[in-house]
């Protein structure tokens, strides 16, 4: 299907910035012509890759898609994925913005020509593309109830919140897992999603709704992150649908950071590097409020 061969390119193309952005400079394999952030990167560890996604979330048809542009993108992607489609005006002229999830494309006013990557601003170097990826993703998790996820919050003031998609069987899972009482202590606030990488009906996946609907949820994802049974249980459950907006939000392995902003960071990251991060990207608009 063509919706699949474009998200693919589309994930291609943000995985390919976010480890030149992110990861330490021996992972690179592109030099990058426009320095992005005068800050020192978090080391990330690739995610475990996940399951293939099945269905998407159902959206409202957005009726002011121009015939021309409807036509075009019937042939691209579907009559059936048109309800998921939202269109803006582009950064470039004559080009509109068209996004799916959390996935941008960029197609011309008359429908002829499709642009898949990332735009930047020549002047100040921005990635526009994945400031809009950014902003989609942080709406969705903005939107979310904190019921439906697993807390491990600090004692003392909260500085930072980061949201983990994140599976129970999963190696990486278990290492950032161990360093949430040092993340609390530093200020940070955990937020987990459930993301079970064999999908919805498996083997893990049950093992998370047991976790979610066990009566001390932190305890029991502890122990199922230290490999230690879980008593079963059943109860209404957000599991398949975090997993689904996991994908929707472009999120492939696990674990995933969603930071506040709506960054994706792509695996794990110590927690040193990782609050060294999130203190460093905080810079800009601290030094920005003090002088307002």
């Amino acid at each position: 299907m063509r919706i699949r061969f474009i998200l693919a390119l589309l994930a291609l193309s943000a995985n390919s910035w976010a480890t030149s952005e992110l990861a330490t400079p021996s992972t690179s394999t592109t030099a990058e012509p426009i320095a992005i952030q005068p800050m020192q990167d978090p080391v990330v560890t690739p995610a475990t890759p996940a399951a293939p996604l099945e269905q998407h979330a159902e959206k409202k048809t957005d009726a002011t898609i121009p015939p021309v542009l409807r036509e075009a993108l019937k042939r691209l992607i579907g009559a059936e994925k048109l309800d998921q489609v939202k269109l803006a005006p582009a950064p470039i002229k004559n080009m509109y913005e068209v996004t799916v999830g959390s996935e941008v494309i960029y197609i011309s006013e008359d429908g002829g020509h499709v642009i898949v990557g990332d735009i930047r601003d020549t002047k100040t170097g921005t990635n526009l593309t994945e400031q809009k990826r950014n902003n989609l993703r942080a709406t969705a998790i903005n939107s979310l109830d904190e019921k439906d996820m697993i807390i491990f919050t600090p004692k003392g003031k909260t500085l930072f919140t980061i949201n983990v998609f994140t599976d129970v069987d999963c190696g990486y899972c278990r290492k950032l897992h161990q360093e949430v009482p040092k993340l609390n202590e530093l200020g940070i606030k955990v937020r987990y999603l459930a993301f079970p990488r064999a999908g919805v009906g498996s083997e893990t996946y049950q093992t998370m709704v047991s976790v979610w609907c066990a009566d001390d949820k932190n305890a029991a994802l502890t122990a199922a992150k230290n490999q230690q049974s879980v008593k079963p249980a059943q109860c209404d459950n957000p599991i398949a649908k975090e997993y689904e907006l996991g994908q929707q939000l472009g999120v492939n392995g696990t674990p995933a950071l969603v930071l506040s902003d709506g960054e994706l960071l792509p695996g794990y990251v110590p927690a040193d590097r990782l609050v060294a991060y999130l203190m460093q990207k905080s810079v800009p608009s601290l030094s920005k409020a003090s002088s307002n």
